[in-house]
């Protein structure tokens, strides 16, 4: 039992927390989610972890410091710089609205073969941010497994 309890508090906060939530808390918590996947993917393939903050860098350069690794797929670049651009957009300036055509831009931004999977129904933020933040949690799975072969 005791076990269990240790587990569930190292375990990282479920995405599915965003469900229900207003398209502001989406994008805002989205990003946090999806900064903190970039983070480990990048730590992951550092050979000293030690030698540098990860956690001070910014998030246009984790997502280029991810890319130069190996670690994230040029074609995610794009997707992952609109949302940082929404983000930005909406913690800067109080008066700023999230509008359809945010999503819509997301949802462009997204490679070919995600929009594809996706499908063509009307795309949410929410639908948006969950599936770029789902791809990333894959490419961890993937590298974790791949670590202990």
């Amino acid at each position: 039992m005791r076990a269990k309890k240790a587990d569930e508090e190292t375990r990282e906060p479920s995405f599915l927390g965003l469900v229900g939530s207003d398209p502001l808390t989406v994008v805002i918590r989205g990003h946090i989610f999806i900064e903190s996947r970039l983070a480990n993917l990048i730590e992951s393939k550092l050979v000293e972890p030690g030698a540098i903050d990860v956690g001070r860098l910014n998030f246009h350069n984790k997502v280029g410091l991810a890319v130069a690794l190996g670690s994230l797929p040029i074609e995610l670049k794009q997707s992952l710089k609109t949302l940082n651009g929404l983000r930005n957009r909406l913690a800067h300036n109080v008066h700023a609205q999230i509008t359809r055509a945010d999503a819509e831009r997301l949802f462009k931004s997204l490679p070919k073969t995600m929009r594809e999977v996706m499908g063509p129904k009307d795309h949410t933020l929410l639908d948006c941010i969950a599936f770029l933040y789902g791809r990333l949690q894959g490419l961890g799975d993937r590298r974790t497994k791949e670590g202990n072969l």
